[in-house]
C-alpha cells in the first residue's frame, strides 16, 4: 500500500506518482482515502501500469 508521504515525495520530486489500490486492500483502505492522496493514477492491476507508460 502506497502511503501519503509517499506520494507527496513523488510529487515533489516531479515524478508522476501511482496508487496500486487492488481488490484486496479495499477491504483496509477505502476509496475516499486513496482518493484524498492525490496520486496522479489509481490502478487496481500491476498491468494497467503499461497502459500509464505507453
Amino acid at each position: 500500500m502506497i502511503s501519503p508521504k509517499d506520494i507527496f515525495a513523488g510529487k515533489s520530486a516531479g515524478i508522476t506518482t501511482v496508487s496500486f489500490y487492488p481488490d484486496d486492500n479495499k477491504r483496509y483502505y477505502s476509496e475516499y482515502d486513496i482518493k484524498s492522496y492525490k496520486a496522479d493514477f489509481i490502478i487496481n492491476n500491476l498491468m494497467d501500469l503499461v497502459k500509464i507508460v505507453n
